[in-house]
């Protein structure tokens, strides 16, 4: 008989659109997810994360860490950190302040610190940003590191393999700056086209067949609009 294994399945983007969080909150009172990251810079936060506190008490709950969604906080587009973080010309102090003032409105509104931390557009795992994300983790309080999410090994199938090459790239470039041991996952995947075209439910029937125990999926829920 084959060992159970444990995956988590998390729910990104929430507080992105009333749309997506009708989705989240639906998966969440089915019992479908084990965890939710949330953009805690969005305007619809403080509305949305109250209506997430008061439901999500079986699932973990984390900050999506946004730097390139244009909420008004001074936000750039994805190319350009990218670009800035290969050649190291990113303001650590700046990345800093924002992921802080993210974890800040995150505490404001659920009433404690974050489970773990990941990047919308995985940013968190780019060079120079990857060792910002790794510091503000460790430093949060005593006896409180935050988990971060390991975008450098994939398992299962893709539709979109250069995506994927980029994304593994990037975090493999900044892994050096981190600890392994704030990991929360062993291996990722969840990773599509995102295009309507997608067999997204061929996608997820097969990272959960593939899914070795410790992995985590992603995975980018909305209610129908």
């Amino acid at each position: 008989m084959s060992r159970p294994k444990w995956i988590i399945v998390c729910a990104d983007d929430y507080a992105f659109n009333e749309s997506v969080d009708e989705g989240v909150l639906r998966l969440i009172a089915a019992g479908r997810l084990s965890a939710v990251s949330c953009m805690t810079d969005s305007p619809l936060w403080r509305a949305a994360g109250a209506r997430l506190r008061d439901a999500a008490a079986s699932v973990a709950l984390g900050v999506h860490f946004n730097l390139t969604e244009p909420f008004g906080h001074g936000e750039r587009p994805l190319a350009e950190w990218i670009a800035r973080s290969l050649v190291g010309a990113i303001d650590s102090a700046s990345v800093r302040s924002h992921l802080e003032r993210q974890i800040e409105q995150f505490a404001a509104v659920i009433g404690r610190l974050p489970d773990f931390i990941d990047g919308h557009q995985h940013v968190h795992a780019f060079p120079v940003l990857r060792a910002v994300v790794h510091d503000v983790a460790v430093g949060l309080e005593p006896r409180h590191a935050l988990r971060i999410r390991a975008v450098d090994r994939f398992f299962g199938r893709t539709d979109a393999p250069l995506k994927r090459w980029v994304i593994k790239r990037l975090a493999l470039a900044g892994r050096s700056a981190g600890d392994p041991s704030l990991r929360m996952n062993k291996v990722f995947a969840g990773d599509y086209s995102l295009t309507a075209e997608a067999d997204f439910a061929g996608l997820m029937a097969d990272w959960v067949a593939a899914a070795p125990s410790g992995s985590l999926i992603m995975c980018h829920p909305a209610a129908a609009a």
